[in-house]
């Protein structure tokens, strides 16, 4: 696989599963990505991980598209929307109200689409109407919204 070269604070790094929750993360919500995080710059992401919300070395294992915004994006802005969600634990009881097929609000803030979402929503972007609501986003929203343009897949 060839790594994009040319990372940028706000892209949007979509990833493939690589284990069997990923797949079911992937078959629920209609699309084949199970897992999002936020370039930060450099070889850095913002991420929530099993090992909580923090910033992390860039993966690209597993690694299937970069999103980047259309609009300039503000990083700084980015970094106060998503700086009270930092060295926080990864919402696991959130993650899990996901895959429950009556839920109708998860209330979770530490899962990866939120993170991304109050990211975005932080930098510029508006990846979705203001009225809904970061914890009904998936990863596969991040891939659909007209906000973000496509700039590599392998």
């Amino acid at each position: 696989m060839k790594i994009p070269d040319d990372l940028r604070a706000g892209d949007i790094l979509l990833y493939s599963p690589s284990e069997l929750v990923g797949v079911l993360i992937a078959i629920k919500t209609g699309g084949w990505f199970s897992h999002v995080e936020c370039c930060i710059g450099g070889d850095q992401v913002i991420a929530a991980r099993l090992q909580g919300v923090d910033v992390y070395a860039t993966r690209f294992d597993h690694l299937c598209a970069v999103r980047r915004p259309l609009v300039s994006f503000d990083t700084a802005g980015a970094r106060r929307a998503v700086a009270p969600l930092m060295g926080r634990d990864y919402e696991v009881g959130g993650f899990c109200d996901f895959f429950l097929p009556l839920a109708h609000s998860r209330h979770v803030h530490r899962i990866c689409s939120v993170v991304a979402t109050a990211w975005l929503r932080g930098g510029g972007v508006q990846p979705f109407n203001p009225l809904f609501d970061c914890d009904h986003v998936s990863p596969v929203d991040l891939w659909e919204t007209p906000a973000l343009n496509t700039v590599w897949v392998p």
